[in-house]
């Protein structure tokens, strides 16, 4: 068995991470990382875009509507009219799905993006921590990896992948189409610790310290 030195997709000559045994390509304009960022953009943990799955995006691929997940937002119903099984109940179920998606909280989007290291928990502490997309771009990488939980990897990987020029046209885009880029719960910096206090007694006091974790969580999304 040879093992390939090329993406079969986009031939770009495909790299050994550091932490990982498998070769990956790192080509962000490959058809196929373009095609499953589009998916991990619409799934339930990121923007939770109903409607739209793998085919219907791979239609939307085929037929050069969408190149990224900015072009999401800039779908027309006679452009999804001419999709296979798409009549018009259909189309404005996704384009009411997709404007619904406008208004995620900001923890959404940053998982949706796709960042490498970035899951769902990191994604939401970094938009307790800042507030806004905006904030987490501009942050240094020191004030990031010194978050709890978040740490030097994370930090490196977020200040590699907003450094690059074509993230920084696609956010420039997402912001021009109305997406949301706050944060909407309490932000973690703006909890006393008065009130975080009166809050741990009255989770252990309510329902024992097992109930204390998942009270604290909740903060964070009221």
């Amino acid at each position: 068995y040879e093992i390939p030195t090329l993406c079969p997709v986009c031939q770009s000559k495909l790299v050994h991470l550091d932490d990982e045994v498998a070769l990956r390509c790192i080509n962000p304009m490959c058809p196929a990382q373009v095609k499953e960022g589009l998916v991990h953009f619409a799934s339930r943990n990121a923007m939770n875009i109903d409607h739209l799955g793998p085919r219907v995006i791979e239609q939307l691929w085929d037929r050069h509507l969408v190149h990224d997940v900015a072009d999401l937002y800039r779908l027309t119903y006679d452009q999804l009219l001419t999709l296979d099984k798409f009549g018009p109940k259909s189309a404005n179920n996704l384009l009411t799905s997709i404007a619904n998606s406008r208004n995620n909280s900001v923890e959404r989007l940053l998982f949706g993006l796709g960042i490498r290291h970035v899951g769902a928990k990191a994604a939401r502490i970094l938009a307790q921590h800042f507030g806004s997309l905006a904030a987490i771009i501009a942050a240094d990488e020191e004030s990031i990896a010194e978050i709890n939980t978040i740490g030097p990897t994370i930090a490196d990987s977020l200040k590699n992948y907003f450094a690059n020029e074509q993230v920084q046209e696609l956010i420039q885009e997402l912001q021009a189409a109305g997406v949301n880029g706050e944060y909407g719960g309490i932000l973690l910096r703006t909890i006393g610790v008065t009130f975080l206090t009166q809050f741990a007694a009255d989770a252990c006091k309510d329902a024992g310290e097992g109930a204390l974790a998942s009270k604290v969580e909740l903060a964070g999304r009221v």
